[in-house]
């Protein structure tokens, strides 16, 4: 009835906004606020003009649990750039404000970590990619940037840090302080391609591999290609020998980046390609891996190079141009509305829990409870009738026995006519 009734009312468009409100902060049912998660990009896209959905949104996720917010991972990409536009432009017709949102999207990430549900945090970190359409530069420094490095080193699943990685890209590419982006390039440099744990260094050549889809070649030659080429002489005994090894794997990029090349200007580049791979097969001793290693070296001598008058990449380099120009530093950047003890109040307060249901906020405390469903009584029956243990006197029923004493019961017969 609960789902009927969730389906029926979004017909509505004058009913709709309130029953999603209702839904939101009083239905204890946890089936109803998964369906409601699971479409609530659906009732954005018919009322996107419509900065009331906002508080519903909260409430749905402040008083769901950990399910609720994997749900509505998966569509916020469509969610997200429609509660921001509202509450940019909500005029003080609803007390929500980005930067509230900001710490919202903050707080899934921290619930959805702490779970077995790495795909909806992969998810999660891969479509929080389309706030860079959303906030300003300094926003996204200031709040998401900090995130996406602590993922990109601490994501328990690879996918995560493969997310991460390519949102953290995407967010750096938006800076137009060269101050700044050459921090998160470091950060790539020191923090992950030159960390001691080789399961870190690894996520590198993802980074590498993210990097030649957005940039420009020049751009990857000119911060990402030293320490990709030096990963090629890793001194790692179980990346060498591995299969998927870090050596192993690094060879194979290199294919990636020649078609990435444009010749005669990145002769340079291409010799310093051939000459790591000629500097591994000279050092390596292991016949398996050297193996591997002839025949990415052949893989890259088959590879071809890009046309000089590329459209792609010079599109990229044009873009670029255009977003780290400096006169984007000189306008100014949207302002953080700051939140008083009294809007406070007023504004984004934490819905009051009913009976029955947890105290925590994000109610990520809360234990499953497993629903055990009656299972059908099977009664095996044997082939052959069992004898009863009561009856002592009556002789034995089984085959062999009746058998044998119909046989004796027949020949003292028989000798009993004989006699007569």
């Amino acid at each position: 009835f609960q789902k009927k009734f969730l389906t029926l009312t979004f017909w509505s468009r004058t009913s709709g906004i309130v029953c999603a409100s209702l839904l939101c902060s009083s239905i204890l049912d946890d089936e109803v606020r998964l369906s409601l998660a699971s479409s609530y990009h659906e009732i954005l896209t018919q009322h996107s003009a419509k900065p009331e959905l906002l508080q519903p949104f909260i409430d749905l996720l402040r008083g769901g649990s950990a399910e609720v917010v994997a749900k509505l991972t998966f569509n916020l990409d469509k969610i997200l750039p429609i509660l921001y536009k509202c509450a940019s432009t909500s005029n003080g017709t609803v007390k929500v404000t980005t930067v509230q949102l900001d710490r919202i999207l903050i707080g899934c990430n921290q619930v959805l970590r702490g779970t077995g549900a790495w795909r909806s945090h992969a998810a999660l970190l891969e479509n929080i990619s389309v706030l860079k359409n959303c906030l300003s530069h300094t926003q996204l420094a200031d709040t998401f940037i900090p995130v996406l490095q602590k993922e990109v080193l601490q994501a328990r699943a690879i996918p995560c840090r493969v997310a991460a990685v390519s949102t953290l890209l995407q967010f750096m590419r938006e800076q137009p302080e060269k101050k700044k982006r050459e921090e998160t390039i470091d950060f790539f440099k020191i923090e992950v391609a030159g960390h001691p744990s080789c399961y870190r260094r690894m996520v590198y050549l993802d980074v590498v591999v993210n990097v030649l889809k957005l940039f420009s070649r020049k751009f990857f030659i000119q911060y990402f290609l030293d320490k990709m080429l030096a990963l090629i002489q890793d001194k790692v005994s179980n990346i060498r020998i591995t299969v998927m090894s870090f050596r192993i794997k690094t060879v194979k990029l290199l294919p990636l980046v020649k078609k990435h090349l444009i010749l005669p200007d990145d002769d340079a580049v291409l010799l310093s390609l051939e000459k790591a791979v000629r500097e591994a097969l000279t050092a390596e001793k292991d016949s398996r891996n050297r193996q591997f290693l002839q025949t990415a070296a052949c893989e890259l001598s088959r590879t071809e190079t890009r046309s000089k008058g590329d459209k792609e990449d010079a599109a990229r380099e044009k873009e670029e141009e255009r977003l780290w120009n400096e006169d984007r530093l000189k306008e100014k950047p949207a302002v953080k509305q700051p939140t008083s003890p009294k809007s406070s109040k007023n504004g984004l307060s934490l819905p009051k829990s009913p009976e029955g249901r947890a105290k925590s906020p994000w109610r990520t405390q809360r234990r499953a409870i497993a629903v055990v469903r009656p299972q059908p009584v099977v009664v095996m029956r044997s082939g052959s009738p069992a004898p009863k243990l009561s009856d002592t006197g009556r002789p034995s029923r089984l085959p062999l026995s009746t058998a044998g004493r119909e046989k004796e019961k027949e020949t003292l017969k028989r000798g009993t006519v004989l006699l007569c």
